[in-house]
């Protein structure tokens, strides 16, 4: 659960761009949620939502990854509360998002070990994640 003026910057400049894309309000959601926003329509919750920027092309890996603990947190908003989990992805040529909802076909995901291994701030960054392929992300284009 890191977040550091980079990436406050990057939620605020990329909110309002997804709440135009997905017709909603996003609310930030408190740390202690570990995911970012809360979607809503009419004042009801639809969705919630992680964003990561990943400073990469889109293609160039075939997964993305997540922490599971995240994605464990998702999960539950699904499973408990009924919503959808929303992931999206910002790369340097396109932006993203992965739905799951308690349909979702999960199959082709994986999970593994790793995170942050280039430049590894504690020994937080290397953890359980989940592997998402790319090729299951609906891509939303020009930002």
């Amino acid at each position: 659960m890191y977040e550091n003026d980079l990436s406050l910057k990057d939620e605020k400049r990329i909110q309002p761009i997804l709440e135009s894309k997905f017709n909603a309000t996003l609310h930030k959601m408190p740390i202690s949620y570990r995911l970012d926003w809360i979607a809503t329509r009419n004042g009801i919750a639809t969705a919630i939502i992680e964003y990561k920027r990943r400073f990469v092309e889109s293609q160039q890996y075939e997964t993305i990854f997540l922490s599971l603990g995240k994605w464990n947190a998702g999960l539950d908003f699904v499973l408990k509360n009924k919503l959808t989990f929303v992931f999206v992805a910002e790369w340097n040529d396109n932006l993203g998002y992965l739905a799951i909802s308690p349909d979702t076909d999960t199959s082709a995901f994986q999970i593994g070990f790793g995170g942050r291994t280039a430049q590894t701030r504690d020994n937080g960054d290397i953890e359980p994640v989940i592997h998402l392929p790319i090729n299951q992300f609906k891509m939303l284009g020009d930002k």
